[in-house]
């Protein structure tokens, strides 16, 4: 049979969509660049500004004519944008404060910005992504826990009931907090988390040093800043 060239086939439409729809990026993204200052431009970066960088966004919102400034979805995009600033790499983290799963008040800064490098883990038991993320997780904690490493899990999750089951179950036995508000969790509104997992990993000084690593490229980042 000629499977092989069937598998050949199929890699090379998958690569040829791929690149469709690189190309179909860069056009709107040309496309709003051209037009920003008019109706059609302002309409497109409604639909199309989570793809950009926050510096694009940034400049973007710059040119938009005042007549859009107050539209209901600008003014968000403006506030994320804000927030992202204030929390890009680089920056001093920002604190929040949260329960702990038994009830407990605790902030960022009880772990964040004492010496040791922090991995803040954005999270939720009904988020299959994370769950399927989690053991690796659960493997670079068991690596690096003795070295000036802390994993803090920032989870947005609604349920309590389902939250605690989740930690025991995928044996995360590292910090945990919540506010219990789904998307409306104080960390992700002041980190701007959009989608997660998210991590964001923080020196020993407090300083943001990557945000959005998780695999491997997480794994070299975490292993570099614990040196």
């Amino acid at each position: 049979g000629n499977t092989s060239l069937s598998d050949e086939q199929k890699e090379a439409k998958q690569k040829e969509g791929a690149q469709l729809e690189e190309q179909y990026d860069k056009a709107i993204k040309e496309g709003v660049q051209k037009n920003i200052t008019n109706p059609v431009g302002v309409f497109l970066f409604k639909q199309t500004f989570y793809n950009n960088s926050t510096d694009e966004n940034e400049a973007l919102l710059q040119q938009i004519p005042a007549n859009f400034q107050n539209d209901e979805t600008i003014v968000r995009i403006k506030e994320m944008t804000d927030k992202q600033k204030k929390t890009a790499v680089g920056t001093q983290f920002v604190d929040f404060e949260m329960q702990t799963p038994e009830g407990k008040t605790v902030k960022l800064s009880d772990y964040v910005g004492k010496g040791k490098v922090v991995l803040v883990d954005f999270w939720a038991s009904w988020c299959g992504p994370c769950r399927r993320e989690m053991p690796n997780l659960v493997e670079t904690y068991a690596k690096y826990k003795g070295k000036n490493f802390e994993i803090v899990g920032v989870s947005l999750d609604q349920d309590g009931a389902a939250w605690k089951e989740a930690i025991k179950k995928l044996d995360m036995t590292w910090p945990q907090m919540s506010d219990l508000k789904f998307w409306q969790s104080e960390g992700a509104q002041l980190y701007a988390v959009n989608s997660i997992p998210h991590t964001v990993l923080i020196d020993g000084s407090g300083k943001i040093i990557a945000r959005g690593l998780h695999g491997e490229e997480l794994q070299a980042k975490i292993a570099e800043a614990v040196k």
